[in-house]
């Protein structure tokens, strides 16, 4: 279903066509502070995996039919998981520390497939937001401001420079399909992007849009850029342009979200964007319209 809406771009109110998702549906609950979700594959199907911190576990489930998932199983072989991201095949990436470094290892339909590998950081180092896709893994850290990219294997690809000039505090981290990232800046508000190769290009100051702490950013199959508001509980459509953004859509009747810290968006298109809301434990679906 396609509508015409207002959105707000440097003070100016303009008219656009949007792609906007029907009411949201529950996934799943039962989670313990959770803090990242993402889609995988679990043999044949369609699943999500979901980092808890606290409870120091990756845990996985298929998903129905209906969209709702199956019960929760742990991922077997972890120790102290901090990041989590899949790749557009279903390839499910974990960074756990192990004793004084981060490592990496993969999992494909809950198994590991790779050897456990050291990516050459300290296991102080905070992890904010994790993406994969085509082999490249982006890892945004703080304490200081960084971004790496390595492949699969933990091999350093490349690194942002000068991040700290452009976010204070970056958040969370999706990949469109042509690689590029968008990297939201909860303290700015802004979205901040990235070439494949880790090359600034333009930040999006979302003052005077209504999302004041953006959290969350998922793309979806189609383009779509989502990001959570952290502070209003909004999720919302992010139009990016050449020097600056639009607020698309403001989500289906302008529903909130409690503590929505993070978004996913399966890659296939069939499961739409996730939405995990922290602090009840709770995902939530925004359910695609057909075009």
């Amino acid at each position: 279903m396609r509508f015409t809406t207002l959105i707000l771009a440097t003070g100016l109110a303009l008219a656009c066509s949007v792609q906007c998702y029907g009411a949201g549906n529950k996934i799943a609950g039962n989670l313990t502070l959770p803090d990242t979700v993402v889609f995988t594959m679990l043999g044949d199907k369609h699943g999500l995996a979901v980092l808890e911190p606290l409870r120091g576990r990756v845990r996985i489930a298929t998903l129905k039919s209906n969209g709702r998932a199956s019960k929760w199983t742990t991922l077997m072989g972890l120790e102290r998981p901090v990041a989590l991201a899949a790749d557009e095949t279903g390839l499910l990436l974990v960074v756990e520390k192990r004793q004084h470094d981060l490592t990496l290892v993969s999992y494909r339909d809950g198994k590991p497939v790779t050897e456990r590998q050291k990516l050459g950081l300290k296991a102080n180092r905070k992890i904010k937001g994790c993406a994969a896709r085509s082999g490249i893994l982006w890892l945004v850290l703080a304490e200081p401001v960084e971004i790496r990219l390595y492949s699969f294997d933990a091999k350093p690809v490349a690194r942002a420079d000068g991040v700290e000039r452009y976010t204070a505090a970056p958040f969370s981290v999706a990949l469109g399909a042509d690689g590029s990232a968008f990297v939201t800046d909860p303290m700015g508000p802004a979205v901040v992007t990235f070439s494949g190769s880790a090359s600034f290009k333009v930040r999006y100051d979302l003052t005077g849009t209504g999302v004041t702490r953006p959290s969350g950013v998922a793309v979806d199959a189609w383009g779509g850029v989502w990001v959570s508001d952290g502070i209003t509980g909004r999720v919302v459509c992010l139009e990016p342009g050449p020097q600056s953004a639009r607020i698309g859509c403001a989500g289906p009747n302008q529903i909130l979200y409690d503590d929505p810290l993070r978004l996913a968006a399966d890659p296939t298109g069939k499961f739409g964007v996730a939405i995990l809301e922290c602090r009840p434990g709770i995902i939530m679906r925004l359910e695609e319209n057909i075009r």
